[in-house]
This record gives C-alpha cells, sequence and structure tokens, in this order.
C-alpha cells in the first residue's frame, strides 16, 4: 500500500501592495515617524534656545549643520526628519542669540568674602543660575576710603552683607530685570535637570519693621515713582525696606562724613538685598515657615522672639482684675516689651542708622486699656493709681468696651503711640505681638 502524503496547510496568498494590513502597517510606522520626529524637533528646539541663551549659539548651528551632513551622507532615508530636527535646532538658537537674554555659563551660589580692598576683583561677580552672596561683615577700608563692587545675578538674587559693627556711605546703583519669558523657558527647562534655583526661595515681599505713617508713605513714594507694588519681591530691599527710587539707592553715614564708602553696582533677576547681619546668621538660609526655629535668613530680624505676652503667661485682663498685683505686672510688661520693640527697630534700621531713619522703624503690641467707659454711664473709672510701678507710661484713650485691646506701635527712638483698637474675641487674642 502506498503511503498518503502529509496535506500541507494552504498558505496565504500573497499580499498586494495595496492590500489593507499593508497599508495599515505602513500608516502606523509612518506616523510613528512622525511622532518621534516632532518629538525630537521639541527637544532640539528647546536644548537651542538653552545653549544660545548661554552664548553657545555657535555650538548650535554646528550641531545642526552636523545633523543635515549625516543625513545627506550615511542615512539618506532619514533626510526630511533630520532636516526638520536640524531646523528646529537652529530656528530657536538664531533668535534667542539676538535678543538681549544671557545668562552666565555658571550655576549654584558664589561667595564672595572680602577682608581688605585688596581682596576684591576689577571685574563683576556674576553667577548665570544661583544667587551671588557678597558677605561684607569681617570687610574692614581705610577711613576715606573709595571701594566699588559690581555683582550680578542673571537668574537669581544678589544679597550683600554688611557688618554691624562698622558703618558705610552706601552708593547704590540697582537694577531688577522684569519678567523675561525666554529666560523663565529656560529655567523651567534647567529645572527639569535640577539645574534651576526656585525664584521664590526666600524672598522677602516687602518692607518690615515700619511705622504705621512710614508704611503709608513709603507706597506713596512707590505710586509716585511709577514703581508696581506686585513686582516689589523683584526690587531692592535695602535694610528692609524697598525704596521708592528706581535704580539708585543712597544711605549717608550722618555725623561721620570720613567713613569708608562702598559703590555697588548690583543687577539681578529676582532681588536685591542690602542690610547688616551678625557673623551667626546665615543670610540665604531658607524659612520653610513660622514653626521653624530659624531667626537668620534674608529677613532677619523679622524672626526674633519677643518677651512672652501677658496671654501667654495666662494673665488675667485689668478689666477683669483690678488689684495693684495685676497693675503692676501689667506695666512691668508694657516697659519690658518697649524696650525690646525700641530694639527691635533698631535693628531694622541698621546700626547706623539716622535719628529720622530709626522714628520710622518700628514693631506694634497689643496690650489691654487701662481707663474704659462703664456701660450706660459717664464716668471713666482710672485703673492707675498708686505708685508709679503702676501707671502705664503710654499715654492711653478711654475705650467703650472692656473687652478690647489696644495696639500700640514703639519706634527705634522709644516713642510709643496708640495706633488703634481691636475687640478682644479670645485671651489668647492679647498673645499677638509683630
Amino acid at each position: 500500500m502506498n503511503a498518503v502524503p502529509p496535506q500541507l496547510p494552504p498558505s496565504d496568498p500573497p499580499q498586494s501592495p495595496s492590500s489593507p494590513s499593508r497599508r495599515g502597517r505602513e500608516a502606523l510606522g509612518w506616523a510613528l515617524g512622525m511622532v518621534a520626529t516632532l518629538a525630537l524637533a521639541a527637544i532640539a528646539a528647546v536644548g537651542g534656545m538653552v545653549l544660545a541663551t548661554f552664548g553657545l549659539g555657535g555650538v548650535v548651528l554646528a550641531l545642526a549643520a552636523m545633523v543635515l551632513v549625516v543625513s545627506a551622507t550615511v542615512w539618506r532615508r532619514a533626510a526630511l526628519p533630520a532636516a526638520v530636527v536640524a531646523t528646529a535646532l537652529a530656528l530657536p538658537a538664531a533668535e534667542a542669540a539676538l535678543s538681549s537674554t544671557r545668562l552666565d555659563r555658571s550655576h549654584g551660589t558664589l561667595t564672595v568674602r572680602p577682608s581688605s580692598p585688596d581682596d576684591l576683583s576689577d571685574h563683576t561677580y556674576r553667577r548665570g543660575t544661583g544667587t551671588v552672596f557678597v558677605d561684607l561683615r569681617g570687610y574692614h577700608a581705610p577711613r576715606g576710603s573709595r571701594t566699588g563692587i559690581a555683582a550680578q545675578a542673571d537668574s537669581g538674587r544678589v544679597v550683600v552683607a554688611l557688618p554691624r559693627d562698622r558703618c558705610f556711605h552706601l552708593n547704590v546703583q540697582y537694577r531688577v530685570d522684569p519678567y523675561d519669558a525666554r529666560r523663565e523657558a529656560v529655567l523651567q527647562s534647567l529645572g527639569v535637570v535640577g539645574l534651576a534655583n526656585d525664584p521664590w526661595r526666600n524672598v522677602g515681599f516687602g518692607s518690615v519693621g515700619l511705622t504705621e505713617a512710614a508704611w503709608e508713605a513709603e507706597h506713596r513714594g512707590i505710586d509716585q515713582a511709577g514703581i508696581d507694588g506686585s513686582r516689589l519681591p523683584y526690587n531692592l530691599l535695602a535694610f528692609g525696606r524697598a525704596p521708592s527710587t528706581a535704580g539708585v539707592w543712597m544711605r549717608p553715614v550722618v555725623g561721620d562724613a570720613s567713613a569708608p564708602t562702598l559703590d555697588l553696582v548690583l543687577d539681578a533677576s529676582q532681588q536685591i538685598v542690602v542690610r547688616d547681619y551678625p557673623d551667626w546668621a546665615g543670610p540665604l538660609d531658607f524659612e520653610a515657615g513660622d514653626d521653624v526655629d530659624q531667626i537668620a535668613g534674608t529677613r532677619w530680624p523679622e524672626g526674633l522672639k519677643s518677651p512672652p505676652s501677658p496671654g501667654e503667661r495666662a494673665w488675667a485682663l485689668r478689666s477683669s482684675v483690678r488689684t495693684p498685683a495685676n497693675r503692676a505686672r501689667w506695666v512691668s510688661w508694657e516697659r519690658e516689651i518697649t524696650a525690646w520693640g525700641k530694639a527691635q527697630a533698631n535693628r531694622f534700621a541698621g546700626p547706623c542708622a539716622s535719628r529720622a531713619e530709626r522714628r520710622e522703624r518700628a514693631i506694634t503690641f497689643l496690650t489691654q486699656p487701662e481707663r474704659f467707659r462703664v456701660d450706660g454711664g459717664s464716668a471713666s473709672p482710672v485703673l492707675l493709681g498708686g505708685p508709679t510701678t503702676r501707671r502705664s507710661a503710654i499715654e492711653q484713650p478711654v475705650v467703650r468696651a472692656r473687652e478690647t485691646m489696644l495696639q500700640v506701635e514703639v519706634n527705634g527712638l522709644g516713642e510709643t503711640r496708640v495706633v488703634g483698637t481691636r475687640a478682644l474675641v479670645s485671651p489668647a487674642d492679647h498673645e499677638e505681638t509683630r
């Protein structure tokens, strides 16, 4: 018997070039190639813009030319995608090269700590992305001398730390860049790889430690100078104040014409800070919140703790307990907080401040009034009487409600003034000082 040959399965008929499955695979390959080309073009455009902003436009053009040469000689099938990528690489770079936005090719904090004029460079201290910290706390200059220092942070802050025990005539020429869309785009690109700083890190948002009158006058001056108040975080903070003079700020040492002079030329994209700092303070330290035990940072001395308030000490209110002992301890605390407030206002002003400047710097605290008007009556019971230990030195008005707190302002000369009242909602309300 003859063996029956095995039956083979029928083979698929050959597909024509126009069959649906072949067209589908070709369309999918074309779509994937298009997506890959666009993705590479986007990366090339961002990379070209970043490199050109850092002054490497020539390198970008050389890379674009290399891509075209390779596609024309080695991989001709990729000529069209390569042309798209090369164009995406070159055009943004060329446009960036024609713009005024430039970043120095440096990153991180640049710290300069000169001890004498001989330690200073004639060139500008500059950083592309990062902070320039000019630490002058150990700097000594001959009396009557004049020293020039220039610092520039293309994308970051400039912080100048002055000593607390020496005075300088200060002439500051400053420029803080407005918002630059290209620079922000470059920083966002660099932030992906961790090479860009947070622009809001430890930035002061306006003047601190001012009397109410000085604060109002300052904002009138800022408005008259045409400075956008919303841009104050990108302005100069000089001893915790935002000056109303755009581009120039001066602070002479009153009564000491022979004090050395510092001519500072400062340029930054975020903020410029000039003030004195204790030797132990870290002006660049990050302050994460009120619950952090950190009293350094750019905003020093704002975080210094005031003496415990009557609320923190769980004292009875004057209007509730009218004994001589209770009156005496409230008066004692007022003297303590007034002395601390005077010292704090002077810390805000700086050690070389004029008398006029010290008068404009202040802190505000809350205290309970000594006198209040009886409900339905015209009498004003006085909770004074007795020795001077029970008499407040603060000139206080008569209030109409027992549950009232006075907002008292004390300036750098030790002068006190009641600037407002506040209803006492809970005992914790009379803990507040600022």
